[in-house]
């Protein structure tokens, strides 16, 4: 059909002719449907987002838009508008909190590392402040030991960053 066929049916359709616009339809239904799944890639989604874009069409009939430029562009244009509406409104379902751990890494910040860190040499100068203390008869092997392990259950640090692992 030529643009001048569209711009008689969509003048005919402004005017109550539901024909025409069954006409607009059958001829643009494809191309927008096709438009929205390859973005989408859901046959229903794609079907429910294409339905919308021609009820659009059809509550904007008769204004300026339809007379500027091309129907094909016009009904692309709407399509992917309605298609951005809809990721808009149905992201939280994409990303919900059960993907969270999947997708945000759950590592230590550089806060809590150079905490640990910290932590980490202020437990080494206690123990080396310890085995000076200790008698010699105490093997310090095991009271360093005894000291990290309580140190940490207590703290909760016991990471890769523990001195235990030294």
């Amino acid at each position: 059909m030529q643009d001048d066929t569209f711009a008689q049916l969509v003048l005919q359709a402004n005017a109550g002719d539901s024909a025409s616009y069954g006409t607009l339809y059958e001829h643009f239904f494809t191309p927008v449907y096709r438009y929205v799944y390859a973005r989408t890639l859901d046959r229903g989604i794609a079907t429910d987002i294409a339905q919308d874009t021609f009820l659009k069409v059809y509550q904007q009939l008769g204004t300026h838009k339809l007379i500027h430029g091309t129907l094909y562009t016009y009904f692309i244009t709407i399509a992917r508008n309605t298609l951005y509406d809809w990721y808009r409104k149905k992201r939280p379902e994409f990303f919900s909190e059960e993907d969270e751990g999947s997708i945000v890494d759950r590592g230590p910040t550089p806060v809590e590392e150079a905490i640990a860190q910290d932590d980490k040499m202020f437990l080494e100068q206690l123990l080396a402040k310890l085995s000076r203390t200790v008698p010699r008869n105490t093997g310090p092997s095991i009271i360093r030991r005894t000291v990290i392990r309580s140190y940490c259950n207590t703290y909760r640090y016991c990471t890769s960053n523990c001195p235990e692992a030294v």
